[in-house]
């Protein structure tokens, strides 16, 4: 990924997550999403098919997921957020929401 700053990031492409970044993409909020695993391969959640169609629309959207990335930290000051992943990749933004579900660590 070419791009380190975002104006959201969001931890967790359960349906919470997908449904929040589907909003603000149509609002014209750029949007990153990082989850841990494939998305739609949450073992906490039925129906992949629903995933499958969230992520399809939220990506319609201009929403950028980041599959198969765990967060290593959270640093945040004022209101700016760097999101660092286990492969050292960073990321930062202005906001910042955790959406996870039973399986927490994104």
């Amino acid at each position: 990924m070419n791009r380190s700053f975002w104006p959201l990031i969001i931890i967790g492409a359960g349906p919470a997550g997908l449904t929040a970044s589907l909003f603000t993409a149509r609002d014209a909020t750029e949007t990153l999403v990082i989850e841990r695993e494939a998305v739609g391969d949450n073992a906490n959640f039925t129906g992949f098919e629903f995933s499958d169609r969230l992520r399809e629309q939220a990506e319609f959207f201009g929403v950028e997921i980041l599959q198969s990335s765990s967060i290593a930290t959270i640093r945040s000051r004022d209101n700016y957020h760097t999101v660092v992943t286990t492969t050292g990749e960073e990321f930062s933004g202005s906001a910042s929401s955790s959406r996870q579900g039973a399986n927490t660590g994104a």
